[in-house]
């Protein structure tokens, strides 16, 4: 799930994943999505504040999903490796992206 990510933060190893991609454009309604599609990933833009932040980070946790801001800190190339692994269960260790 994509939560206030704008076209130019969208990662580009995104498509390769091979699978559903739900964006949203508020924290608010992604919430409620959240608690329906019950995604793996949550991806959230980096202009989201952090109160909203952490709204979306404990639904996340209650669905069991990694959540993740995208920012300057986050390191694309490592990006697209934590993203599979999430995905793909070889990301049991609880590292992240960053």
């Amino acid at each position: 799930m994509l939560v206030a990510v704008p076209p130019e933060e969208v990662p580009e190893t995104l498509e390769s994943l091979g699978v559903a991609v739900i964006a949203v454009r508020h924290p608010i309604p992604a919430r409620q999505r959240m608690m329906i599609t019950k995604p793996r990933i949550v991806l959230v833009g980096s202009a989201v504040r952090g109160d909203d932040f952490d709204v979306l980070a404990r639904c996340a946790h209650h669905v069991g999903a990694d959540i993740l801001q995208l920012g300057p800190l986050v390191v694309r190339d490592r990006l697209a490796t934590w993203m599979r692994e999430v995905m793909f269960g070889a990301g049991e260790s609880g590292q992240g992206a960053g």
